[in-house]
C-alpha cells in the first residue's frame, strides 16, 4: 500500500496549519508534533525536503531539495514500493445470467485477489483468491457491482 503525508516540522499553529493546507484541499493527513524524528533521517545534518518509507519504515530515499532532476529518483524509489503491475479485468454477462470475469496475466503474480464493492471509493470485500485468470459468479445485487483483481507476489 501506498500512502502519502506532508509531515509539518515548523512550529506554526494547527489553526495556521489548517487555513495554508485548506487552500490546497490536500487528501494525504498532515503530521505535526514529530521533530523528534527528522534528526534520525538527516542527510549531511540538513533536514530532509522529501523522505520515502517502506511499511516498515525502512528510509527508502531522502533528499534535502527538490529539482526536476530528482523526479526520476522519486519514481524509482516509489516503484520499488508498488505492487506488481495490474490486471485488466472484463466482464461478460452469460446467457444464464452468470458473470464471467477474465483478467490478463500479470507476470511474476503468484495468485490474484478479486474484490467487489458497491463504488470504486469503497473498500472492496475479498470474494476469492485464486491462481486462475478467470473466476464466474451470480449477478451481483444492484448496487455492488464494482470489481477489482490485485496481482499478489508468489
Amino acid at each position: 500500500m501506498l500512502a502519502i503525508a506532508h509531515v509539518e516540522i515548523t512550529t506554526q499553529s494547527a489553526s495556521f496549519l489548517n487555513n495554508h493546507w485548506g487552500q490546497y484541499d490536500p487528501t494525504f493527513p498532515l503530521l505535526t508534533g514529530l521533530d523528534n524524528l527528522w534528526p534520525a533521517w538527516t542527510v549531511n545534518g540538513l533536514r530532509p525536503l522529501v523522505t520515502i518509507l517502506d511499511p516498515q519504515g525502512v528510509v527508502v530515499g531522502n533528499w534535502t531539495s527538490y529539482t526536476e532532476s530528482h523526479i526520476d529518483d522519486f519514481r524509482t524509489a516509489i516503484d520499488s514500493l508498488l505492487p506488481l503491475e495490474a490486471p485488466v479485468l472484463s466482464i461478460e454477462r452469460m446467457a444464464n445470467g452468470m458473470l464471467r470475469l477474465h483478467w490478463t496475466e500479470v507476470e511474476g503474480a503468484g495468485s490474484y485477489r478479486l474484490l467487489q464493492a458497491a463504488t470504486p471509493w469503497q473498500e472492496g470485500i475479498e470474494l476469492i483468491q485464486t491462481p486462475l485468470f478467470e473466476h464466474v459468479l451470480a449477478a451481483p445485487a444492484p448496487g455492488r457491482g464494482w470489481f477489482q483483481v490485485e496481482a499478489l507476489a508468489p
